[in-house]
């Protein structure tokens, strides 16, 4: 494990690493569910109102929850530089 000289450092490994690529992966993730969803109902599920509208409601919680996952991230970068500047 990484010895830490101050706080500072320490918060600026969290947020660059291990928060960046939680982030990353959680976008990666919500794409993959976007692109399957949008397969599913309008290509496999043609015609079936059940499949489209079920396809549309998850479709509509994976691009909300990449906008609140981003918004947090941009949230945290701009507390680390103004709180902590290298």
């Amino acid at each position: 494990m990484k010895a830490f000289a101050n706080f500072s450092e320490f918060v600026t490994f969290l947020i660059n690493e291990l928060i960046n690529n939680l982030v990353l992966f959680v976008i990666a993730l919500t794409v993959i569910t976007i692109i399957w969803q949008v397969t599913k109902t309008w290509i496999i599920g043609t015609g079936e109102e059940k499949s489209i509208q079920d396809g549309k409601h998850v479709i509509l919680a994976a691009v909300l929850v990449m906008v609140i996952i981003i918004s947090i991230w941009g949230i945290l970068n701009l507390l680390q530089a103004s709180l902590f500047p290298s």
